[in-house]
């Protein structure tokens, strides 16, 4: 990820600046969703929402005020903040977190590195899911054998692990590389 600040869509602009602007204190946020796919990852699939993981409670609870659904933010922009409580994510993941360069002086967004955005979407697997995950294989070229070992090492606690197991290798591993 560049260091310079990344041009998010102008209604996404717009939205976290205000978030920005009126909360009380510094707050750090994890994403994962359709935000960080098209507005990171560059995909064409759109998205009202910025799914959160992981913050602490007050901050979330902080942002469910000021842009959750409903709010008058979300009235304003047609976007909202939704908090995601049931993720599975790696369990080093947290370590390969990078920032949003962003021009905000509150508000932090981290992303997952790529192969943990990828993970995340493992357990639900819809086709919106199948999709982004064959968008970011393609787009970054990314290694199968990587994907398989993040799974082994940091995944071995999932439940059905079986089950997503063959999901990788019998439908997503066609879309890496190798």
């Amino acid at each position: 990820m560049s260091e310079t600040a990344i041009k998010l869509a102008p209604h996404w602009q717009k939205f976290l600046a205000e978030i920005d602007q009126l909360l009380t204190g510094p707050a750090q946020i994890t994403c994962i969703g359709g935000f960080v796919m098209t507005e990171v990852h560059g995909s064409s699939r759109s998205t009202g929402d910025l799914d959160l993981i992981e913050s602490n409670s007050k901050v979330v609870e902080e942002l469910q005020k000021i842009a959750g659904e409903g709010s008058e933010l979300h009235k304003k922009h047609k976007l909202y903040v939704e908090y995601v409580g049931v993720v599975t994510m790696p369990l080093e993941y947290s370590s390969r977190l990078t920032p949003l360069p962003l021009p905000l002086e509150k508000l932090t967004i981290f992303i997952p590195e790529v192969y943990d955005l990828i993970l995340s979407k493992l357990e639900r697997n819809g086709p919106k899911d199948q999709a982004d995950v064959e968008f970011l294989a393609r787009k970054h070229n990314l290694s199968y054998q990587i994907l398989r070992k993040r799974f082994d090492d940091e995944l071995d606690y999932i439940a059905n692990r079986e089950y997503h197991l063959a999901t990788l290798d019998k439908f997503w591993q066609d879309w890496f590389q190798e």
